[in-house]
């Protein structure tokens, strides 16, 4: 069985594009796109250029001490590399641990469980402006103006709530920096170029949302709190997802344990109380929820978040590299680890596996990171590979995609640049 049905990473050869619109908006980014069809998958690659800038990441740096010879795509050869790993993003605290480990052809080191959520605390200044004008619409609950935008959306048995498109509801100034905020967010952390349209969203007593999973929208759903969790005056609100174990109960090595003493809903569920200014990031292919919010019916003291999904899984460059500089490399790299992935003996996966190359003046990758990723094995434990059980498949892929990408060598430039390259399984 084939390890990609669907895969969506980069191509060769491309031709520039105007820069694209994005949900009404133009895009700063020049952006050029190719096609190219296997068996049973199909690429497509936009690679947006840009001024390099600082960022901060999800998963693990791991820097090479090797120097491949040029145009070598075959494979890393006997050698060092210095592992950084930090699992912090924006706003958090992480300790950086540095270790030395063989970079020998089948030793490169991959993240060992995917990844389900990422939280980060006090996400943008720009939250305080969309609560502060969510409070100043509901103040006077007498006056008509602009209170008549909400859609009471109700399915019986899986969603109550009231939402409203954010982009109606905010200034202008406002939600340009909310989408600005959050699009830089994905592009430097999930590989994601694109959001899709944000809801506004508030729950008062009554309203939840029943166990679902979002299918199609994008490879990461997210919520963005604007509510005064500390102060608040209702129970409930929580956001909950069932917990791996769960997916595979059966099998799941943890909950066979608790299983014993019989079960209760904190065995079987995680919860994300919506903090203010809080930004959950999260696999939306995880079954989740709202719990039912009770104590309120004034929309000032109720739940309130913003949400959506990331989307677009696309390369894009950033620094000194240009397009032709590294069209020649990375179509090289990309065919081979098509090739590669189509072997009908690899395993079959589900998920998205980010990577982020840095490239040094002189043109070699000097070290490759894992943005993150939510590679799933379909013939393995689930469960237990969540839980830290090594999984073959997994290690197999990721090392599949990893090796031919080291190894690439680009023309000298006058500095860094930063490749970014999504894989999505599907």
């Amino acid at each position: 069985m084939a390890a990609a049905r669907h895969l969506i990473g980069a191509s060769f050869p491309v031709a520039l594009e105007e820069p694209r619109q994005r949900w009404g908006k133009p895009c700063p980014l020049a952006a050029f796109a190719g096609r190219r069809c296997f068996r049973r998958a199909r690429s497509l690659w936009r690679c947006c250029a840009m001024g390099a800038r600082a960022s901060t990441h999800c998963g693990a740096r791991y820097r090479t001490q090797h120097r491949p010879s040029r145009g070598h795509t075959t494979g890393v050869q006997g050698s060092a590399s210095r592992v950084m790993y930090s699992t912090a993003l924006e706003g958090e605290e992480s300790e950086e641990l540095e270790v030395l480990v063989d970079a020998g052809e089948g030793n490169l080191i991959v993240n060992d469980t995917p990844a389900r959520m990422h939280l980060v605390g006090d996400f943008h200044p720009v939250t305080a402006k969309c609560r502060a004008h969510f409070e100043e619409r509901f103040a006077d609950p007498r006056s008509f103006e602009g209170r008549f935008v909400w859609d009471y959306w109700h399915v019986p048995g899986q969603y109550t709530l009231m939402r409203t498109p954010a982009e109606e509801f905010f200034p202008e100034e406002v939600y340009g920096e909310l989408e600005a905020a959050l699009l830089e967010f994905g592009q430097q952390n999930l590989g994601c170029q694109s959001i899709s349209p944000i809801w506004l969203s508030y729950y008062i007593s009554g309203c939840k949302q029943e166990l679902h999973a979002d299918v199609a929208h994008g490879p990461w759903a997210f919520v963005l709190s604007l509510t005064p969790w500390e102060s608040r005056k209702f129970s409930g609100g929580e956001t909950f997802m069932l917990r791996p174990e769960v997916l595979g109960y059966w099998t799941g090595a943890a909950l066979g344990a608790e299983a014993n003493n019989g079960l209760e809903l904190p065995s079987m569920v995680e919860t994300v109380p919506p903090e203010m200014g809080q930004l959950l990031v999260f696999d939306g292919r995880l079954p989740h929820g709202v719990k039912e919010v009770h104590g309120v019916m004034d929309p000032s003291e109720a739940r309130v978040v913003l949400h959506g999904w990331f989307t677009d899984l696309r390369p894009f460059i950033e620094g000194t590299l240009t397009s032709e500089g590294i069209e020649s490399a990375l179509d090289a790299a990309l065919s081979e680890i098509y090739d590669l992935l189509e072997a009908p003996d690899m395993p079959p996966v589900l998920g998205a596996v980010i990577i982020r190359l840095t490239v040094s003046p002189d043109g070699f990758v000097e070290s490759y990171e894992f943005l993150t990723d939510t590679l799933v094995p379909l013939d393995e434990n689930v469960a237990a590979v969540y839980e830290g059980t090594a999984s073959p498949a997994r290690d197999l892929t990721l090392k599949t995609i990893i090796t031919p990408l080291v190894n690439m060598a680009f023309e000298k430039s006058d500095g860094y640049s930063l490749i970014t390259v999504p894989f999505d399984f599907k």
